[in-house]
């Protein structure tokens, strides 16, 4: 992901987390790796493709729609994947809490017109409240996923 483009890598991610890029980085590596081809629902190469445009876009362009990015879905998986990491501080719960918050934040905007990468996010807050024990949330996410992609299909 690095390269001499810039790249506004952590644009729309909670500025109150002490995450560096290098980790950032590592972190979705493990996330694209391990997870996402069989649990997710990403495509790697196409989600850090859109991911790349939407965050060398300006800042004053409206933002980019795209089949497999969304700053949404960004948040979402640090989320989940920061249970990965060896520092500890990125690792606390807290920390992971205001990357799903930061998700969440996205949501009434998202479900507006239902896209795959708000399906896929919603699919990936469920599995973050389902590994932190809180089922009840896991299913409310999960069932608003279903709900996203029926929605989905009425569109298309």
């Amino acid at each position: 992901m690095s390269g001499t483009t810039y790249f506004d890598w952590s644009r729309h991610l909670p500025p109150e987390v002490p995450l560096t890029r290098a980790e950032h980085d590592r972190l979705l590596e493990i996330l694209l790796k391990f997870f996402a081809a069989w649990g997710l629902r990403i495509v790697p190469e196409l989600f850090l493709r859109d991911m790349h445009r939407a965050l060398t876009a300006p800042h004053n362009s409206p933002p980019l729609k795209s089949a497999h990015y969304s700053p949404m879905l960004h948040n979402a998986v640090l989320a989940l994947v920061t249970a990965y990491t060896d520092d500890p501080l990125i690792k606390d719960m807290r920390y992971r809490r205001l990357f799903a918050r930061k998700a969440k934040s996205y949501i009434e905007a998202e479900c507006q017109r239902p896209t795959i990468p708000l399906i896929t996010a919603l699919g990936v807050l469920a599995a973050f409240h389902s590994a932190a024990g809180e089922q009840s949330l896991g299913y409310l996410y999960f069932g608003m996923s279903i709900s996203a992609l029926r929605r989905l299909a009425m569109i298309y």
